[in-house]
């Protein structure tokens, strides 16, 4: 790797410290890394060169990078690998390891190019990824990693690609999505790439493609409803968001309305790894509340609800797909991540503003059925064709007949 990359690397390292602490914090944890790094450095060079390693070599058109060995079992992307593995595609997948742990695994492999110590990890670990794999193709969805150019870099010397797969919206604040060292950036739409040109402090160039989701499929391409039913959705939010005040508040809201309002049902979604202990205790005691299991799909319970209450969900891109309107409840004034004041009117913030909402939507169902599908539009291109639309352009990179987007996001170093 060229030595001015180098620099614009570490300077981007210690932007980033710096951006996110403030007086001497980040100095100490400047310091830190810098050790930490030289340190790493120093024991991947002894493991790279003086251990001998099993051979485990695999040969992968494709591998999956996760966020972390627990994702895999989510199995978050088992409709994508279908889909490829249909087009006689090899997939291999792998999680995101701990430092340390890379160290204790012995996960390294001497690099290809002479790199310095306090890079030296980074660059073992992404030679050893693509020694063991042998991808023509790495679909990574690790925001922030460091690691990122090192793993572009040794793949591209194999003639293969990087391809980052956003799993999510880009547009909440997030210091790792000012990383933007891969080939091709899959994005979900619009929103995503105008929310990362606002960052300041972008490290590495990518191609730009706005995708859609590679998560959503045809069965959100649901019929709308010509009226209000009285079934209201409830789209929960993560474990941890859901243990705070922000939350409980906007449950408690929740909760007063439904007790209020007896015509109504109202369902609850919770996230998947949600233990949904406040809606389980309100379940109990009231017959209009439902809580669905975790492994219920979204889509089948979008089917049978007219209405959709967010708090703070990612969860609003399918409900918006798939022509249901939603009611944004926030009784804190935290940033509209998702921009549904703007297409949905003011968000609810207490029991009487989520009345009235509920009646206006019912009031003028047709209408919030428009706004919300040009909500839809802003974040997801190719809708509920996202999955179908990912496969084909990861097949066409594969097979060397993709046109390219004439989108780019570019470096700020």
């Amino acid at each position: 790797m060229e030595e001015k990359k180098l620099i614009a690397i570490e300077k981007y390292q210690k932007d980033i410290i710096f951006n996110r602490r403030s007086g001497i914090k980040r100095y100490i944890k400047h310091y830190q890394e810098k050790t930490e790094n030289l340190l790493l450095g120093f024991f991947a060079f002894l493991i790279s060169y003086f251990i001998k390693k099993k051979e485990e070599k695999i040969n992968s058109d494709i591998l999956i990078f996760q966020h972390s060995e627990k994702i895999i079992n989510l199995n978050r992307k088992k409709k994508l690998k279908k889909n490829l593995n249909k087009k006689g595609f090899t997939i291999s997948e792998t999680g995101f390891q701990k430092k340390w742990s890379v160290i204790s695994k012995h996960l390294l492999s001497k690099p290809k190019s002479s790199i310095p110590l306090r890079f030296y990890y980074y660059a073992a670990y992404a030679e050893y990824l693509i020694e063991t794999y042998n991808p023509k193709i790495i679909l990574n969805d690790r925001n922030g990693m460091l690691m990122a150019p090192f793993l572009r870099e040794a793949i591209n010397k194999r003639g293969g690609k990087l391809i980052q797969l956003a799993h999510a919206t880009t547009t909440e604040y997030d210091w790792q999505f000012t990383m933007n060292d891969y080939d091709y950036y899959f994005l979900f739409g619009e929103s995503s790439l105008e929310s990362l040109r606002q960052y300041k402090n972008i490290y590495g160039t990518s191609e730009i493609v706005l995708s859609g989701s590679h998560m959503i499929d045809e069965s959100y391409d649901i019929p709308a409803l010509p009226e209000s039913n009285k079934k209201v959705l409830l789209l929960g939010m993560g474990p941890d968001r859901e243990k705070t005040a922000l939350a409980q508040s906007n449950y408690q809201i929740t909760l007063n309305w439904i007790l209020n309002n007896p015509e109504y049902q109202l369902f609850i979604k919770p996230h998947p790894r949600s233990q949904s202990e406040f809606w389980r205790t309100a379940e109990s005691s009231s017959n209009q509340i439902t809580l669905l299991a975790s492994d219920i799909n979204l889509a089948q319970t979008l089917v049978k609800c007219s209405i959709v209450i967010s708090i703070e969900s990612n969860a609003i891109l399918e409900a918006s797909l798939a022509k249901r309107p939603i009611a944004f409840l926030n009784m804190y004034k935290t940033t509209d991540i998702f921009s549904l004041e703007k297409f949905l009117g003011d968000r609810c913030y207490d029991l009487k503003s989520l009345e009235k909402k509920i009646r206006e939507i019912e009031s003028n169902y047709i209408t919030y059925i428009d706004m919300t599908e040009k909500l839809s539009e802003y974040h997801l291109n190719n809708g509920a064709s996202g999955l179908q639309e990912c496969s084909i352009l990861i097949s066409s990179i594969l097979d060397s007949t993709y046109s390219h987007s004439n989108l780019a996001l570019d470096s700020t170093y």
